[in-house]
């Protein structure tokens, strides 16, 4: 079975108080908890995720964590001449150091996952929260309940003290 661990979208505000975690670890997760999938968030502006995250410290953090110099909504993970990487392979990288600090794997794809495993494990949303949530068709959603039952198993979050 595959292993995901779930519930870390409610501790950002614990997360950005670490000391040697990387803005990029920060930035993704925010981005991950506020439903934008990876394929998305490498075009992400930082103005189209600041409105969305709800925590004040977070949006704060992810604020003084980018250069604004030289555009006033520069693109969340940006190349030195301010364009948006072409895909999670330079990002990747520099995220998954992090992954001994934060106690679970850190590529875009395995967080985008238990970000949607950690929704569905909410049983008090309506169908139609979920897809709206996760951004799902009816079919992928089903897809996901399907492997869920059979071929995943969750641990919660907790932040090693």
């Amino acid at each position: 079975k595959q292993h995901y661990v779930i519930g870390w979208e409610n501790h950002l505000s614990e997360l950005i108080q670490i000391k040697n975690i990387h803005p990029e670890t920060i930035k993704m997760m925010a981005a991950i908890a506020c439903g934008f999938k990876p394929k998305e968030i490498m075009i992400l502006h930082v103005n189209e995720l600041l409105v969305k995250v709800k925590e004040n410290d977070v949006r704060e953090y992810i604020q003084n964590h980018t250069n604004f110099a030289n555009n006033d909504n520069p693109y969340l993970f940006a190349r030195r001449d301010g364009k948006h990487y072409a895909s999670d392979f330079n990002i990747n990288p520099k995220i998954a150091p992090d992954r001994s600090i934060v106690g679970m794997p850190l590529t875009t794809h395995k967080l985008r996952m238990s970000y949607v495993y950690s929704v569905l494990s909410n049983s008090k949303l309506r169908e139609a929260d979920y897809i709206e949530k996760l951004h799902l068709s009816m079919k992928t959603l089903n897809y996901y309940r399907k492997n869920m039952t059979l071929y995943v198993e969750t641990s919660k979050f907790e932040l090693k003290k």
